[in-house]
This record gives structure tokens, sequence and C-alpha cells, in this order.
């Protein structure tokens, strides 16, 4: 199962044709596509400050909700955020707390998180795969 991060969502809606062709396969294999609480807050973020077409994302973002279940960031992925931000911060790698929280919600359920850019999750401890 997998875990999809802003990014992808975002060249998603906005036509990306690989990462089109990417959900769309795995979406006909049933091979468990889910968004987050904390990516759906950065949508919705972007989607307000936009300086056009605000309704346009808008429903764009709710046609996504209604197409993939959402994760919560639960008891679990809470626990597993302090744990990871702990750890970093005593490494002196102090995290963007909004990547570690997708991460922490991607771990809890035993995800993979698809992203397009591994450098925000470079230090954390969740599985990952580049698109």
């Amino acid at each position: 199962m997998y875990c999809l991060d802003t990014n992808i969502i975002i060249d998603f809606l906005r036509g990306e044709p690989a990462v089109i062709k990417k959900i769309q396969s795995m979406k006909s294999k049933n091979a468990g596509l889910f968004i987050n609480t904390v990516v759906l807050c950065e949508l919705y973020k972007g989607a307000y400050l936009a300086k056009a077409n605000i309704e346009n994302i808008l429903s764009k973002i709710k046609f996504l909700t209604e197409s993939l279940d959402s994760l919560d960031f639960n008891t679990n992925a809470s626990l597993l955020f302090g744990k990871e931000y702990g750890r970093l911060s005593k490494l002196g790698k102090t995290p963007q707390e909004l990547d570690l929280m997708i991460a922490s919600i991607a771990k809890a359920h035993n995800m993979i998180l698809i992203t397009r850019d591994k450098n925000d999750f470079k230090n954390i401890d969740v599985k990952i795969e580049v698109w």
C-alpha cells in the first residue's frame, strides 16, 4: 500500500502525464493508494493562496478526496512523529515538521511513501519510492 506525498498530488492535479499514468496504473492494479490529512492541509492551503482558479483547484481536490481513502494523523503516527523528531533533533538534523508528519502517517500504516523529492525525507525512517 502507498501513501502519496503532496508533490505527487500537485503534479497529478497539474496534469503531469508520467504521474497520471503511474497513478492510473496503480489504481487499475488495486495497489492501495492513499492520501493523508496533512497532505490535504497542504493542498487546501495552496488552493486558498492561489491568485486565480481557486474554485477549480478546490473542485480537483474534492474529486481526489472522493477517489482516494484518507489516513488520519492518529495516536500511533503522533508517537512515531515525536520519537523521530527527537532522534533527528539530537543528531542536529531537525526535520520539516509537515514532512515528518506525512512520513509518520505512512509509517504508522506500514505504507510506502511516494514522493517526487526524496531529500524532503532523507533522514527520516520511512519507506520511500520516488517517481
